[in-house]
């Protein structure tokens, strides 16, 4: 890839994005090496929310973050790892005059952060199971039609 097929990527698919899945509360921002970042919110009365187990949700790379953050369980990944191409290596005046090391790799683009978001949260569906009635619970309670 080179400088202007970068920048064109970067122009259409934006720096972040907020979204629901299955009425979890999904992510997506660019990190400084602008490779994206993908998280997922799990309430407080999630069983996974006070839980280790929660680190090891299947993600790209594993994750890499994982902290309270208003109330909800922030979990998320990076693909800025040793196989991921990081755009900024080829914007970086300086280290796109580096050696190629740095320039190999896949670019993890937007479909493939949200189909790895899509893949925590099933996760969380599948090996949960009191997750949808919780979460079902929490919209009636929303909704005032339960207490």
């Amino acid at each position: 890839m080179n400088k202007e097929e970068i920048l064109d990527i970067l122009d259409k698919e934006g720096d972040n994005l907020k979204f629901e899945y299955l009425h979890i509360k999904c992510e997506m921002i660019r990190n400084q090496m602008k490779n994206w970042c993908g998280y997922i919110f799990i309430p407080n009365w999630h069983p996974l929310f006070d839980n280790d187990e929660a680190e090891s949700i299947p993600c790209h790379g594993s994750v890499t973050y994982c902290e309270v953050v208003d109330n909800e369980l922030k979990i998320g990944f990076d693909t800025a790892h040793s196989n991921d191409f990081s755009p900024y290596y080829i914007l970086d005046e300086y280290l796109s005059t580096r050696s190629p090391f740095e320039m190999t790799g896949t670019y993890r683009d937007k479909d493939y952060v949200i189909n790895e978001i899509h893949t925590m949260v099933d996760y969380i569906y599948d090996n949960y199971q009191q997750t949808k009635r919780l979460i079902r619970e929490s919209k009636l309670k929303e909704l005032g039609i339960k207490d």
